[in-house]
């Protein structure tokens, strides 16, 4: 799921992580890292 999520800049709706919100991944080594939250208003 992360793969194709960073290779294409797709916004990420986590389930199981904090935050308010989506976030962007990024390629870091081999892994993956958090590029930006993409925060969401409480309406």
């Amino acid at each position: 799921m992360f793969a194709p999520a960073a290779e294409h800049n797709a916004l990420v709706l986590p389930a199981h992580l904090p935050g308010h919100g989506a976030f962007e991944l990024r390629r870091a080594g081999a892994g993956y890292e958090i590029a930006a939250w993409a925060p969401f208003s409480r309406t």
